[in-house]
């Protein structure tokens, strides 16, 4: 009589778990209030932060060009139009300063391991919109990049199962 029971809370913890894990779709196919062309954002990292966040970063900027035909630029130092900023929490220069002026909040990802979190914010400045990929620490910053190719259809498997990547324009 028990074991019954048991399975049922157990598959109805996991339909809970996995509503919990959907993540918000970030890929929108046609424009409106919020989004801007990923062929026309740069991407911008703090030099300082772990290595493995530069490295997503790196992989970040040759998914979209396999999804555009356009390659961003990183780190860009003059340039006018979106951002897509990439930090983590722990040693990003970039993202300390986003918090320091209030343009993110990191309450969701703080003393956790593992995390990010995707949000729409101005830049440093103030000028520039952008899409601003945080983690507690490199791991889960890289996590957040990775997330954010695979909506945007670049498949995890593309290198090693040959999976295509869904081409777009912007």
């Amino acid at each position: 009589m028990k074991r019954p029971v048991l399975h049922i809370i157990l598959i109805a913890a996991m339909g809970l778990a996995f509503n919990i894990a959907k993540s918000q779709s970030l890929i929108a196919e046609r424009a409106g209030d919020n989004t801007y062309s990923l062929s026309a954002a740069s991407i911008q990292f703090d030099p300082n932060d772990h290595l493995a966040v530069q490295t997503a970063a790196k992989l970040l900027q040759e998914d979209i060009f396999r999804i555009t035909g356009q390659r961003p630029e990183l780190n860009p130092s003059l340039s006018n139009g979106p951002l897509i900023i990439i930090g983590s929490a722990d040693r990003s220069g970039i993202i300390k300063k986003l918090v320091a002026g209030k343009k993110i909040n990191l309450t969701a990802i703080n003393n956790r391991w593992e995390a990010f979190q995707l949000t729409s914010a101005k830049d440093p400045t103030g000028k520039r919109p952008s899409l601003v990929i945080t983690g507690s620490d490199a791991r889960g910053t890289a996590f957040g990049v990775f997330e954010l190719s695979k909506q945007a259809g670049v498949s995890p498997w593309y290198w090693w199962a040959d999976v295509p990547v869904k081409t777009r324009k912007e």
